[in-house]
């Protein structure tokens, strides 16, 4: 239908507002579809174009009559849309309320995309009608005799003004609807600009240090040329490392960085190892810290342990030859907490803990000797968070894991006090909020742990505030979003919870859609969606419960990145996956199909019980697993069968059950149930209704998961 019209849109303002119209005109028929989206189908059907296409705009006053022009008419006819720049004086002209009515008798209500340039919208029902900027006819629908109604519209708007979506994305929010496309869609337009600003910057210095790089190994005829050209290109690699990895961080991409890392290694590998300086040293360790952290976010974990301990094995060189140096300290407790961070992926516990111990005393060290240095404080909390984190999930002790996370907390807010426009140590707390709040989960009142989580999500809300595309912040703020809404089913409130899960799931479809390539991202996103369909099967809403796990199995699971599968990623994802779509077939019974996920499952943790318990979702899954596969073979009258099921899931130590977090701890109560052990149950269900877990029907009965 479109291709019918002569013009895209027809402007309708007052005369007051002419220059306005002039820069709007000058924008859309000026705007540049992006190439990727030309060609795609729009909302309506047709494709969409190169361009917006062409405006009409009356650029005389009307004469003083009753009637519009023979002109006007017209080009009210051939246009698609209509555009009204509202405010007091066009609220106040009668001639934009008759081109909106006469428009209105055309087309119907949808096709006019109001711009509110100053004034109030519907401030002419309330204390202040002279603020007015929407014109009558925008106000009221139609009546069948083209006559102005007082039943009230609904005027699709973008507003200009500052306090509204202000006049960049105000324009882009009017093409999209001109367009008949996702605003997303544009602003993510804008933002591969802006990216791409970055990468010509980052470009810049790339090839500004490969020409630093190369002066220093020219054939120099004096000592002192060499050495500044080799100053100024180790600055330029350091300016890299710091303030210019600063900035690409936040934006999310991880090319852009990969580069910078992989220029920085390149040039130290042309040099002699044993003829470079110590900061040089240093610098090139951290530069395969930059590179490893890359290779874990795209899903590589053998190439991220290669990375981290080539700069492990150079910091303890530098470290032994020099001991007392805080750079050189410094330097080794960074590869300290990289190999520990690793071993921890792939669920080597001993030397997880071995590692972080080390930072943890490095970073005392530097405390010790340099109490007021701001940086060496954020060390020692950083190393105090890590192992709070292996005592939580790998020794399940949350109060003494709960000790080294408030000792981390007191550390990351007075960093933050001191600088409060700082926002890596606003992160930093509200990444210790996160964790003391994942502590008072299992053993503190629930309420505690969803007010540490509400502190979280205020402070990354404050972080936007100051940088709107911090994606750091904005994707730490879904996690904590995904947390609280668990807690909130925790204490029984499904419709919050949903609603969290609900937000969560569309704010990362909309992130994904900036960089699919981003394996951090997809598993995060995965993580919550599962959860989401948990609570959906809550509800019965089964054909919601589909779509997400649909999606899940066609993104997650179909990713082309092979790299090593940690065991935390089989427990969050694939067994969580598994686990839910069993749980589905039993909750239709489809007591066969149940079983027979149920029992691959099952036979695939059996031989890492440890391993998997120690894992974040281990409990939970474990239990899961072997509890349902139990229920399926008493529903398949196989009753001696789910016993001896449901007895392989009996903890040696039920004090280790104590410290799960409850929703395990509510599915150990109903193993423990059905297999005779009573005061074990009492015990689990006891330690729930002390922290306010809302325990359902489905955990005080045999018939249900």
């Amino acid at each position: 239908m479109a291709d019918i019209y002569r013009y895209k849109a027809f402007i309708s303002y007052s005369h007051s507002d002419k220059a306005a119209a002039d820069r709007l005109l000058k924008d859309i028929e000026g705007y540049r579809v992006p190439q990727r989206l030309v060609g795609k189908a729009t909302a309506n059907g047709t494709a969409v174009p190169g361009r917006v296409g062409h405006i009409f705009r009356d650029r005389d006053e009307l004469p003083a009559a009753e009637d519009l022009t023979a002109e006007v008419k017209k080009a009210l006819t051939q246009s698609e849309f209509m555009i009204v720049l509202c405010s007091p004086a066009a609220a106040a002209s009668r001639w934009v309320n008759r081109e909106i009515i006469e428009f209105k008798k055309l087309t119907g209500e949808r096709r006019i995309l109001s711009v509110i340039l100053s004034g109030e919208p519907f401030a002419s029902a309330g204390d202040a009608p002279e603020q007015e900027c929407f014109p009558p006819a925008l106000r009221f629908k139609l009546g069948p005799s083209g006559t102005l109604t007082t039943k009230p519209a609904e005027p699709l708007a973008a507003d200009f003004r500052e306090a509204g979506d202000g006049q960049r994305r105000g324009k882009l929010k009017l093409v999209a609807g001109l367009l008949g496309i996702g605003l997303d869609a544009l602003i993510e337009r804008d933002l591969q600009r802006k990216m791409r600003r970055v990468m010509v910057v980052t470009a810049a210095s790339v090839l500004a240090m490969i020409g630093m790089a190369s002066l220093t190994y020219e054939a120099v005829t004096a000592r002192q040329d060499a050495e500044r050209h080799r100053g100024e290109a180790e600055g330029l690699i350091e300016f890299m490392l710091t303030d210019l990895r600063d900035k690409l961080e936040p934006v999310g991409r991880l090319d852009v960085l990969d580069a910078v890392g992989e220029k920085a290694v390149d040039y130290y590998d042309r040099q002699e190892l044993g003829d470079m300086p110590d900061d040089a040293l240093g610098r090139r360790a951290r530069a395969f810290h930059l590179l490893g952290e890359i290779d874990d976010k795209q899903g590589d974990l053998k190439g991220a342990q290669e990375k981290f301990e080539t700069a492990y094995q150079a910091t303890a060189a530098q470290l032994a030859k020099d001991p007392d140096n805080p750079d050189r300290i410094y330097d080794h407790s960074q590869s300290a907490y990289w190999i520990g961070y690793v071993y921890w992926q792939r669920g080597e516990y001993t030397s997880t803990e071995k590692a972080f111990r080390e930072y943890k005393s490095l970073a005392e060290f530097l405390v010790a000797h340099h109490p007021g240095n701001l940086r060496w404080t954020a060390e020692r909390a950083y190393a105090n968070s890590n192992l709070g984190t292996f005592l939580m999930q790998q020794e399940r002790e949350p109060e003494n894991a709960s000790i080294f996370f408030e000792i981390a907390q007191e550390g990351f807010l007075k960093i933050a006090e001191k600088s409060p426009k700082n926002i890596s140590a606003k992160l930093d707390l509200a990444d210790a909020y996160g964790w003391l709040a994942d502590t008072y989960h299992v053993f503190r009142p629930l309420l505690d742990a969803v007010a540490l989580r509400e502190k979280q999500i205020d402070l990354y809300h404050d972080i936007h505030q100051q940088d709107t595309e911090n994606m750091l912040a904005n994707t730490e703020l879904l996690n904590s979003q995904t947390s609280l809404a668990h807690l909130q089913l925790d204490i029984g409130n499904l419709e919050k919870a949903l609603n969290l899960f609900k937000i969560v799931a569309k704010a990362w479809n909309q992130y994904l859609m900036r960089d699919a390539t981003n394996e951090t991202w997809l598993n995060l996103s995965t993580i919550a969606n599962l959860q989401y369909a948990d609570a959906l099967l809550q509800i019965r809403s089964f054909a919601e419960f589909d779509i997400i796990m649909e999606n899940i199995f066609g993104t997650t699971f179909n990713s082309k990145k092979k790299g090593e599968q940690s065991l935390q990623r089989q427990v969050q994802l694939v067994f969580r996956a598994q686990f839910l779509v069993a749980k589905k077939y039993y909750m239709l019974g489809l007591y066969d199909k149940a079983y027979s996920i149920t029992e691959t499952l099952a036979k695939a943790i059996d031989g890492e019980k440890e391993a998997i318990i120690a894992t974040k979702q281990g409990p939970y899954i474990f239990a899961s697993a072997y509890l349902l596969n139990g229920m399926t073979l008493e529903r398949l009258g196989r009753d001696q069968e789910a016993i001896e099921t449901w007895n392989k899931a009996v903890l040696h130590d039920n004090a280790l059950a104590i410290n799960f977090p409850p929703e395990a701890r509510a599915l150990f109560a109903q193993i423990y149930r059905r297999i005779g052990q009573t005061q074990n149950e009492k015990q689990l269900v006891n330690s729930l209704k002390k922290q306010g877990y809302a325990i359902s029907k489905s955990e005080t009965s045999n018939s249900k998961i």
